[in-house]
């Protein structure tokens, strides 16, 4: 699916982008929010493939994308890294 047209359909269309982009100070509560969101997305799966593939700059450091922080993102681009390499 191209990516614009997955993105119609995304559960956090229309929301504010500060549920996703929890400001630093704020404690884990903040990226709950938008996880609970992501969990009742249809296209959670397509968000979290793009957040691995293509964001990989300094905004990648900040957000939830497919239900992951950044953090959790970077375990599993770890995670599938050792998969692909045996």
């Amino acid at each position: 699916m191209r990516r614009d047209r997955w993105l119609t359909s995304a559960a956090c269309r229309g929301l504010p982008t500060s549920m996703f982009f929890p400001e630093r100070w704020q404690n884990a509560s903040a990226h709950e929010t938008a996880k609970k969101i992501c969990d009742t997305c249809r296209v959670k799966g397509e968000c979290l493939e793009l957040a691995l593939r293509e964001i990989r700059s300094e905004e990648d450091r900040w957000g939830v994308f497919g239900g992951l922080t950044p953090h959790e993102r970077w375990m599993e681009r770890r995670r599938r890294e050792r998969e692909a390499n045996g």
